[in-house]
């Protein structure tokens, strides 16, 4: 018996631990929007192929069998060692997002992009920011 419930509650769980969008899940899995709709609305009477399982196995960072063992609902025993797994990993990322804001990846990338002379230039720029927000600017 298939359950489309426990491969969708699956795929969008995992998705969402990876920060990723259906958008690109379904680039990374090279599947069809309309499967990857199919599979995260749950509405559904389609049968899913070993292939399309094992490519949302491969962009989900599944092991082998994962999807499909999630969509035969062969999972009661390994289901609470999977929750444990994704309740420490959103709790690893919600504690990563405390300690780095979400924009200093963004922030860095961008500095590490301008010359010498635009780094200069907008480190004396948050000087004088940091300054005048302090009253020392004026």
């Amino acid at each position: 018996m298939h359950n489309i419930g426990d491969l969708r509650a699956a795929v969008i769980a995992r998705r969402t631990e990876l920060g990723m969008t259906a958008t690109d899940l379904q680039r990374a899995s090279g599947l069809s929007a309309r499967t990857i709709r199919e599979v995260e609305s749950g509405d559904t009477h389609r049968r899913f192929g070993s292939t399309t399982l094992a490519r949302l196995d491969v962009a989900l960072g599944w092991p082998t069998g994962t999807a499909y063992a999630r969509w035969t609902g062969d999972t009661a025993d390994d289901m609470s060692s999977t929750v444990a797994e994704q309740l420490i990993a959103l709790t690893e990322r919600i504690r990563r997002m405390e300690d780095e804001p979400p924009w200093q990846r963004d922030w860095l990338s961008l500095g590490g992009q301008l010359t010498p002379d635009q780094r200069a230039l907008l480190q004396a720029l948050g000087t004088q920011l940091v300054a005048s927000r302090d009253g020392h600017g004026r």
